[in-house]
């Protein structure tokens, strides 16, 4: 199943995975999460949603999909984390794929040129710490890897690993429904 702001025909997902009778899509308004079944799931993945969601409505999703998930569910959320966005960016040159592809040898001067010039267009720059709560597209709010693997243990749960570091930019916080 997937939850999404967006309608379905907006993000194209019927086009990306094709028709699958056994996934369905809902356009979620609230967090509530009413139209899942209670003691149904034993896995969740979340990846680049909840990153534009506040804090607070983290945690009314992490209190709400609890009855959804059967005992001992994964659930592996990726949040933002201003720091380690910022640290991942202050090491750019190091990161970037890129750099990693560029040749050494002079007779590939213009390959390297046009790789350094992609690597110049990739860059982001470092988050500011606003702290803000005001919603705008493309929002990201930073909820931090501390204050979330609070949260999930708070609401029930068991934090299993504070981030699985299978993404150099964000966490990705691995926990349990006891």
């Amino acid at each position: 199943m997937r939850l999404d702001a967006l309608p379905e025909g907006h993000n194209g997902f019927r086009e990306y995975i094709g028709e699958q009778q056994n996934v369905k899509y809902f356009q979620v308004e609230d967090f509530l999460c009413g139209m899942l079944p209670n003691d149904h799931f034993d896995f969740m993945f979340s990846y680049g949603c909840l990153c534009h969601v506040s804090f607070e409505g983290i945690k009314e999703y992490a209190k709400n999909l609890y009855p959804k998930l059967k005992s001992n569910s994964n659930c592996f959320w990726i949040v933002a984390d201003y720091e380690k966005y910022n640290s991942a960016m202050s090491n750019f040159s190091q990161l970037n794929v890129f750099n990693a592809l560029l040749p050494k040898s002079l007779k590939y001067l213009p390959i390297r040129l046009i790789f350094s010039l992609l690597s110049k267009f990739s860059r982001r720059t470092a988050f500011l710490k606003d702290e803000d709560n005001i919603p705008r597209p493309g929002r990201w709010y930073n909820a931090g890897i501390e204050r979330t693997c609070e949260m999930p243990s708070e609401a029930g749960y068991q934090i299993i690993d504070s981030d699985v570091s299978t993404c150099l930019r964000d966490p990705v916080i691995h926990f349990q429904k006891l």
